[in-house]
């Protein structure tokens, strides 16, 4: 099954099988493509349905936060210090 290639259902290029998600016939670059567009496209729907989710799941994502405030706090650190590291690299 090495050097399987599948051709993708929205551009039409051939590609080797690891440039798809599993069970997709779009390649990866069209399926973020299509998730681009999308979001752009759908910006209202898409917060009103993240705001509704946020306030139905307001006792479990607290609940979470609070039994993972280790976790949280060092992701937070790492991303400030690679934003940091980044903007450092940028200044010069």
């Amino acid at each position: 099954m090495i050097g399987q290639t599948i051709i993708c259902s929205t551009c039409g290029e051939q590609k080797p099988k690891m440039a798809y998600y599993s069970g997709n016939k779009k390649c990866k670059k069209c399926c973020i493509e299509y998730q681009k567009n999308y979001s752009s496209k759908n910006k209202k729907k898409i917060s009103e349905y993240a705001r509704g989710y946020n306030k139905q799941n307001a006792d479990k994502r607290k609940a979470y936060r609070e039994a993972n405030k280790e976790k949280i706090q060092a992701q937070k650190r790492a991303n400030y210090l690679k934003s940091k590291e980044g903007d450092s690299k940028h200044k010069s």
